[in-house]
Parts: C-alpha cells; sequence; structure tokens
C-alpha cells in the first residue's frame, strides 16, 4: 500500500480563498437557472451561495460567463457579504487557458498569503482533446482528395474517395481509426475546457507566482477522470469530483462545506475536498432521484496509478502475445471490461457498455478476480492497481435518475453502490464492435505530426517545387497520462482484428439540473435495467448526514 506525505498548512476560512471558474456562455438553463427566472447576475443562486461562504468567513472570487451577458468578476470580502463587487470584463473566452490563469493570478493578488481552492462549475465529459479549430478544416478531415465523409443522425464514417459522383468504399482500419487531420465529429456547444489546456493554464499560473492549489472542486460531470486528475495532479494538492453524471446545485456545496470549515476551525485540503463532495451528495439526496457517485483524493496518488495502469497494461500485453489462443484470451479481457461499471457516454443513459468511459477501480477488480484465471502476472498486476485506487470512492447512490421519467427515455436505475469505483478512464470500443468515440483517433495518437494532403489515388500532392504538400496536425498538445503509457498500446492490440466501422457523432453531456420539486414514482412493469455486479448498500458518510440535516433544516425554515 503506499503512503503519502502529509498535506500543507490546514486550510482555514482566514487563511484561504474560493475563486471559482464559471463557463455558461453556451448554456441558457445554467445562465438562469432556476426554469429561467434569472436575468440579473446578482439575482442567480450561485450568488447566494457565495454570500454564505463569505458570511463564514472565507472571500470569494469568481469569473462568470453567463449566455447573452458579460463576463462579471465577483468579489465578495470576507464576512462582509454585503460588500459584494461586480465588475464587467465584456464577453472573455472561457475555452482559452490564458483566461483560467489569468484569472488564477488576479485572485492570487487580492489574496496573496491565502490557500487558494478552485472550484469549477459548468459542462464536464473526462478527457478531452486539445485541437486547434482553425486546423479542422475539410481539406485537413478529407486529407486532401483521399476520402469523403457520410454523417449520419447518431454516427458518420469516412469513404474512400472513388474519384466518382458515387460514393467510395468505407475506410477500414485494420484495427485503429487513424486520422492525422481529425475529424468533422467535433462538438460545437458546450464545450468544456481540453483536458491538456486546463494543465497548462495551471502550469502558466503557478508559473507567474500563483501558490500550488489547496484544493480543486469539479462541479460537474464526468471529471473524477484519470486522465484530468493526473494532469492537475501537479498544480494541487487534492481534489474532489464525480464520476458520471452530477446535477447542477447552483454552489449549495461551497456554501455547506465552508460553513463547516469555519465551525471545525481547520482541515486539509483533502478534507475540504471530501466535504464539498459530500455536501453535493446531501444536497442531492434530500430529494431523490438524482443518484451520483463522489470520490476525492490527495493528486499525489495519481503519479502511482499511472504507473500501477502502464504495468498492468503491458501484462495484458504480455497475456495476448503469448496466448496459444488470443482469441480466447482477447474475450477474457473483454468480460472483464463488459462486467466493470460503465458511465454514459451514449444514449440512453443506462450505463453499460458500449459506454465508453469504464471505472479503473471496477475494471482493474475485475481483471484481478476468477475472469482472468489462468493470468497470474495480469491478477497481480491487477490488484496491484486495484489497491491504488481504495478509499478514493466517497459514496455511490442507487436510484433512478429524474430525467429517466421522461417518456422518450424509458425507465432505468443507476447503481453506485459497488465498493470498487474510484474513477473512470477512456476506454473507446469496449465491444470491439468497430464503433469509436468521437476522441478516440486523438487518444491513441500520442505524437501528432504534420501529414501529407493526398490525391484521389492516395498519392500525395505536391506543391510548386515537387514537394509533398504538409498540413499541421489538429490536436495541440498531449497529455501527459498518455505519453508513453502502455495503456495505449493495450487498446490498439485489444481491438488489432476488430474493423473499424464508424465514429459516433461528438456531443457534449448535458448537466442535468437539481430538480427540486421532483417526486420519484414507483417504477411500473418489468424490473428496470441494473448494473449486473453484485452491490452493497453505501450509506451516507458522517459528515454528508450532518449536512443533509442541515439542508432539511434549511428547507424547514422556507416552509413556515
Amino acid at each position: 500500500m503506499q503512503t503519502f506525505r502529509p498535506l500543507p498548512v490546514p486550510l482555514q476560512a482566514r487563511n484561504s480563498v474560493l475563486a471559482v471558474y464559471v463557463p455558461f456562455g453556451s448554456d441558457e438553463t445554467l445562465s438562469n437557472f432556476p426554469e429561467g427566472k434569472t436575468l440579473a447576475l446578482e439575482d442567480h443562486p450561485l450568488i447566494d451561495a457565495w454570500r454564505q461562504v463569505a458570511k463564514a468567513g472565507t472571500p470569494v472570487m469568481a469569473l462568470v460567463d453567463r449566455a447573452g451577458a458579460d463576463s462579471y468578476l465577483v468579489d465578495i470580502p470576507a464576512e462582509r457579504p454585503e460588500a459584494m463587487t461586480l465588475r464587467s470584463l465584456w464577453k472573455l473566452d472561457m475555452r482559452d487557458g490564458r483566461t483560467l490563469s489569468n484569472f488564477l493570478l488576479q485572485v492570487h493578488e487580492a489574496h496573496p498569503k491565502a490557500q487558494l481552492v478552485l472550484g469549477l462549475e459548468g459542462h464536464g465529459a473526462g478527457y478531452l482533446p486539445e485541437l486547434d479549430a482553425r486546423r479542422l478544416t475539410w481539406q485537413a478531415v478529407c486529407q486532401g482528395n483521399a476520402r469523403s465523409w457520410s454523417i449520419g443522425e447518431r454516427d458518420a464514417r469516412p469513404l474512400q474517395n472513388a474519384g466518382t459522383e458515387s460514393p467510395g468504399a468505407p475506410v477500414l482500419w485494420d484495427f485503429v481509426p487513424y486520422l492525422p487531420g481529425g475529424n468533422p465529429l467535433t462538438p460545437i456547444n458546450h464545450q468544456p475546457m481540453p483536458t491538456h489546456t486546463l494543465g497548462q493554464a495551471l502550469k502558466s499560473a503557478q508559473q507567474q507566482g500563483v501558490p500550488k492549489l489547496a484544493a480543486i472542486y469539479f462541479d460537474n460531470c464526468f471529471n473524477m477522470s484519470a486522465e484530468l486528475l493526473h494532469t492537475v495532479a501537479p498544480y494541487a494538492h487534492a481534489a474532489g469530483g464525480f464520476c458520471n453524471y452530477n446535477f447542477f446545485t447552483a454552489g449549495q456545496a461551497y456554501a455547506l462545506a465552508f460553513q463547516k470549515l469555519a465551525d471545525e476551525g481547520r482541515a486539509t485540503p483533502l478534507e475540504l475536498a471530501q466535504w464539498m463532495t459530500d455536501a453535493n451528495h446531501a444536497i442531492l439526496a434530500a430529494k431523490g432521484g438524482h443518484p451520483t457517485v463522489g470520490g476525492a483524493l490527495a493528486l499525489e496518488r495519481m503519479t502511482g496509478i499511472k504507473e500501477g495502469l502502464h504495468v498492468l497494461s503491458g501484462k495484458l500485453l504480455d497475456a495476448m502475445a503469448s496466448s496459444p489462443n488470443r482469441a480466447d484470451t482477447v474475450a477474457s479481457i473483454q468480460k472483464a471490461i463488459y462486467e466493470a461499471q460503465q458511465y454514459d457516454t451514449l444514449f440512453p443513459m443506462e450505463l453499460e457498455a458500449p459506454d465508453q468511459l469504464t471505472d479503473l477501480y471496477s475494471l482493474a477488480a475485475q481483471l484481478a478476480g476468477p475472469i482472468m484465471a489462468g493470468y497470474p502476472s495480469v491478477q497481480d498486476a491487477a490488484a496491484t492497481l486495484a489497491s491504488m485506487l481504495k478509499d478514493i470512492k466517497r459514496y455511490g447512490d442507487k436510484g433512478m435518475p429524474w430525467m429517466a421519467d421522461e417518456p422518450h427515455e424509458g425507465q432505468y436505475v443507476w447503481d453506485f453502490t459497488e465498493e470498487t469505483l474510484a474513477m473512470n478512464i477512456f476506454l473507446p470500443d469496449p465491444l470491439r464492435e468497430g464503433q469509436w468515440d468521437w476522441r478516440s483517433n486523438y487518444y491513441i495518437d500520442t505524437d501528432p505530426q504534420p501529414f501529407p494532403l493526398l490525391d484521389a489515388n492516395g498519392d500525395p500532392q505536391k506543391d510548386a517545387n515537387g514537394q509533398p504538400i504538409l498540413l499541421p496536425p489538429a490536436q495541440t498538445g498531449v497529455i501527459d497520462f498518455l505519453k508513453g503509457n502502455n495503456w495505449i498500446e493495450f487498446l490498439k492490440e485489444y481491438h488489432r482484428e476488430t474493423k473499424f466501422k464508424s465514429f459516433f457523432i461528438g456531443k457534449i453531456p448535458q448537466l442535468p439540473v437539481h430538480n427540486a420539486e421532483y417526486r420519484a414514482p414507483v417504477v411500473k412493469g418489468e424490473e428496470p435495467p441494473t448494473c449486473r455486479m453484485p452491490r452493497r448498500p453505501w450509506p451516507l458518510t458522517r459528515v454528508a448526514k450532518e449536512m443533509l440535516a442541515t439542508v432539511r433544516e434549511q428547507a424547514n425554515k422556507l416552509m413556515k
């Protein structure tokens, strides 16, 4: 079992500052929450939650961008929430890392002696590639005249350019899709900051004098992600977030967690990250219909987790290479993936393969078990990785999300009560059906290089000097998690005999809101689908119980 150095001087209300980054510019629902009624920023419930944080003794600064409005810098002094100021910064690009790094620098300059806690709001998706949209031209994605694209409602496939008006044959890679110029499926709406961009923004802030962040709270969906957590690990001591969907609670978790900090007097960065995660759970658990799974960890653990995954992936590669019956070995690995917990990437939201986010702890536990009997080196490496992922999960609910009570959705249950859950990892085409998430070709290309334009025959196009015409790759940055990691080679080998069929159309998952009026119905008819693994109950933590009592007390006061 790994041991870790103690985290820095404990946080106190008076020696910390809460900085919140709020990129709502593409989302009218979040911008005008609740129910489209909020028009002025000062009336948004986020502001009320931050005022409560300040009232408890911790100053708050926030950068807020809403749909159809200017970007504002919010500044709320400790213990003087009535002195809040709002300053328009015109309209900012919240996906640009410079916006975040300059915001953090401004917070640090305003509170030079404070430990900084960063809250990230808005949409999340786990791993996201860093792309230069200016390079995603049709010329690039078609690699000159080499191919065209057939794009449907749910998926898309590249076609060999036949040089005629009729469509060519589908491009059938032997195992993994290789598209040096990118694909035309990048989602436009609700795009969060790419993973590499986020890491570089934090790095830039600290190069300019911002101290290492005490904690990061990912108050959005899917960002309890191995790729993302490893990327931010050099720049923060602790982090908390959610493996699957979260529900927007308009900052109430900040108010509860920082009030607890004031009541307790002090906390380590890890404890504060845990409290924010627990607070979110308490708010959602008060109503039902909002099942989530949350966790928190000291980020220095991510170095060992990446290494554990690298070793396990190497053992899986060895098993496939040395097996007298490769097909059976790959089938066993696929069964382990299938039995592991998935998180949503595809409609409907049932959280089963072929969803292309898989829980890393759940996968390691499956590979360490009887499915891989006969492969002791795989089992040992998987057990080692599993041991590194213990005690990250804070809670996991079981229930039907309120969105599933919609006629077009059907009814299903999310079950996150299994103990072996910790964080998601991108695992494209888990069942080897040849259908890949839109991020896949970027994920496996860990060294993007300039590429030649081709004619309809596949030959390089040349310039006036007879030199091949090269275009720069669309992907502009690769996260360290993917570099030199056997995980990428495992994905390639696992799919070696799978013919490519199509990409799923890119989309950024919705951020469902907290539905305070929802009352969960009794599921009618047959038992709704749940995850297959046996799962034990996972109760509220002690902290969450305390916070739930506070939430109910506040609700009772409002009802009187």
